[in-house]
């Protein structure tokens, strides 16, 4: 009979650097679908797929969202059950499996069919136990019968293990990136000790590039952590996202907008709204405040489809718009759009202050010695600062004449930024620490 142990081995062999336990209860099943839990975490750390809206339901709105889960047999076979999504309920939240059995001979069928009256009661005491192996772009499970040893197992190490708690209903068993945080602060204190730094970066091949504009801090920071520039989404260093920060604002996310004039013709939007104007360029960075409407631009923010005082997203069409006059959408952006930008950052953040000064010419950095670990970036929370106005849209867009070539061309940056106070309200826990005191 087959052991965690066993699966967690099978499940690391293919790739897994993580593995996940859950006790199933009798309404984790095909039919009432598997229970995820009520933390949207499980967005930043399951790899999904592009979130979508998929309408209101007597549950309120409903996001969508397909993940590659496999099924496997303790010998390692694998088979993709293709109907697999995650559907997120922000009205409470909540957060369910569910197609995990579609066209896959592999999957459990037997065992995760509905219980009948009588099978409730006989296994009143007993449950089920489920694996998870998250890897990069997929999710391995396998799931034990009520009398199999390994759902025993798994019911005892949840009860013994109520530290390892995590995501709300899973429990860990195994990270690849347990001692992380360690690892991080003695790096970060070994950049500290280095003194000033001159600005530089990595080029695709790993060659040192001196470097002087404006964002070189966190070139520099990531070229000390060895690491190249590249845009994707992967964390910086090991699980921990870093960013830089001065006495200024962080920039959280860049997503362009995904409804309305902007995105139908950039270049009507830029005539109709931009704030800064010469004959031959025109600038969009004017930042707006919620309810006000900003003279410069015509523009009035607003956040529909959200309750600020419940803090829960009301309505799955809803989201962050830039509205002229008229009602019309000038710039927007959808709660799919905002949800699918969040889950990609990471549920680490650590901010890492800095300061910068000439010497001989050049700029330098020094980082530290003041960082903060921040922990659970809650998309709940972001969308409250959104809505509050803690998080900022601050864009800087451009459209400017080419008088070489005749044409216009575009610069796009829409920035939701945060100020350092202000950042601890996006996480649900977050510490300060000085480097020069460990």
């Amino acid at each position: 009979m087959a052991t965690i142990r066993q699966i967690s081995q099978t499940m690391q062999a293919l790739g897994a650097t993580r593995i996940l336990l859950k006790p199933l209860s009798n309404n984790d099943n095909s039919k009432q679908q598997i229970y995820f839990g009520g933390n949207f975490e499980v967005i930043q750390d399951f790899p999904l797929g592009e979130i979508r809206a998929d309408g209101e339901s007597s549950k309120g709105p409903i996001f969508k969202a397909p993940l590659k889960l496999f099924w496997i047999t303790p010998e390692g076979e694998t088979e993709e059950a293709i109907g697999s999504q995650i559907i997120l309920y922000p009205k409470y939240p909540e957060i369910r499996l569910s197609g995990f059995l579609r066209g896959c001979s592999l999957a459990p069928s037997k065992i995760m069919k509905p219980p009948t009256a009588e099978e409730r009661e006989l296994y009143a005491s007993r449950k089920r136990g489920m694996i998870l192996g998250l890897t990069e772009d997929k999710i391995f499970a396998y799931t034990g019968s009520w009398d199999e040893e390994i759902s025993g197992e798994i019911q005892e190490y949840a009860e013994l293990n109520q530290d390892r708690q995590v995501l709300s209903v899973f429990y860990e068993y195994y990270s690849s990136l347990a001692d992380s945080q360690d690892l991080l602060i003695g790096k970060l204190r070994d950049i500290y000790i280095k003194g000033p730094i001159r600005s530089r970066r990595l080029n695709k091949d790993g060659t040192v590039i001196f470097y002087e504009a404006p964002n070189g801090a966190g070139f520099t920071l990531e070229c000390e952590f060895g690491i190249i520039p590249n845009g994707n989404a992967s964390p910086d260093f090991l699980d921990w996202e870093l960013k830089t920060r001065s006495k200024s604002s962080t920039t959280l996310m860049t997503p362009e907008p995904d409804i309305g004039l902007y995105r139908d013709s950039y270049a009507n939007f830029m005539n109709n709204h931009a704030n800064r104007r010469q004959p031959e360029k025109l600038y969009f960075t004017a930042k707006h405040q919620p309810g006000t409407r900003n003279p410069e631009t015509g523009l009035t923010l607003s956040i529909e489809g959200y309750d600020l005082e419940k803090k829960k997203i009301t309505h799955s069409e809803g989201g962050y718009f830039l509205k002229n006059d008229s009602g019309e959408i000038a710039a927007g952006w959808t709660f799919s759009k905002l949800l699918n930008h969040w889950k990609s950052k990471h549920t680490k953040t650590c901010y890492v202050s800095y300061t910068n000064l000439k010497l001989e010419g050049h700029t330098h950095y020094r980082f530290g010695p003041k960082v903060s670990l921040a922990k659970g970036a809650s998309i709940e929370k972001f969308l409250n600062a959104l809505a509050t106005g803690l998080v900022v849209h601050d864009p800087g867009c451009k459209y400017a004449l080419d008088t070489n070539t005749g044409n216009w061309k575009q610069k796009k940056r829409n920035q939701f930024r945060v100020s350092g106070t202000n950042s601890a309200s996006l996480y649900d826990e977050y510490k300060d620490l000085d480097l020069s005191a460990l």
